[in-house]
């Protein structure tokens, strides 16, 4: 997804086709503001997708994203 901090509106047209067909998804979130990137991790989470810091091969985890309003 390259969609220049439209990633949220992306993921909210995209989110039946990713919730029926559970297709690997790559992005960038490393410019937006740190609650979008929150919401970014949550929705995938939600989705029990596993991220991957493609720099680090560390897998992100958000264990203090519970309060944020989903991608509606």
């Amino acid at each position: 997804i390259d969609v220049e901090g439209h990633e949220e509106d992306f993921l909210k047209g995209a989110r039946q086709t990713i919730d029926k067909f559970n297709p690997v998804v790559v992005f960038e979130y490393g410019l937006s503001e740190e609650s979008t990137q929150l919401r970014l991790v949550q929705f995938f989470e939600e989705r029990n997708y596993r991220l991957i810091d493609l720099n680090t091969s560390h897998i992100i985890h958000s264990p203090y994203v519970t309060g944020l309003t989903d991608i509606a």
